[in-house]
């Protein structure tokens, strides 16, 4: 029972981490976007 919780908790942390590998760098560049479209609207 241990091992295989143990084992179920490394999973969690790993698909957490692949979670922000992918969702991080996605926020960074929608959150980029926007502030480049805003840029483009106000014309500065």
């Amino acid at each position: 029972m241990t091992v295989l919780s143990t084992i179920s908790k490394h999973q969690d942390i790993v698909q957490l981490a692949y979670l922000k590998l992918i969702i991080i760098p996605l926020w960074i560049s929608k959150v980029l976007f926007a502030d480049n479209e805003l840029i483009h609207k106000t014309g500065v």
